[in-house]
């Protein structure tokens, strides 16, 4: 970021890369503008499975506006799992997929970007 000049930007990642955007943005706020995690990344599980440290600390420490896109009908991440996301995070916006599984930006790839294009442009 230093070496292209930018000061603050907004992340977006997708499965390990939503990982990495969640650390940086807890790392270092005040480089973040706005975080769009993939869903699918499932930081609090993942972060359970490979970490053996609480993950709600990092989280909250999170500014950046965040978007959450999750699909209803996941049946690997349940969609009621976000709410785990929506307590942890202190600026946190959901927007659930109907009809689209663990792959909901794939599923249902219009809804995600419209979604995603909304958050951005706010």
């Amino acid at each position: 970021m230093d070496r292209l000049g930018l000061a603050r930007v907004s992340l977006v990642g997708h499965s390990i890369g939503g990982r990495i955007a969640w650390i940086f943005a807890a790392l270092h706020s005040e480089r973040v503008d706005k975080l769009l995690p993939g869903a699918r990344a499932a930081m609090l599980a993942r972060m359970a499975q490979t970490v053996l440290v609480d993950p709600v600390p990092l989280l909250k420490r999170i500014q950046a506006p965040t978007l959450l896109v999750w699909g209803e009908r996941d049946a690997m991440i349940p969609f009621a799992n976000s709410a785990d996301y929506l307590a942890a995070l202190p600026n946190v916006r959901r927007v659930a997929i109907p009809g689209a599984g663990h792959l909901a930006k794939e599923e249902a790839a219009d809804a995600s970007v419209m979604a995603a294009v909304d958050f951005l442009d706010k």
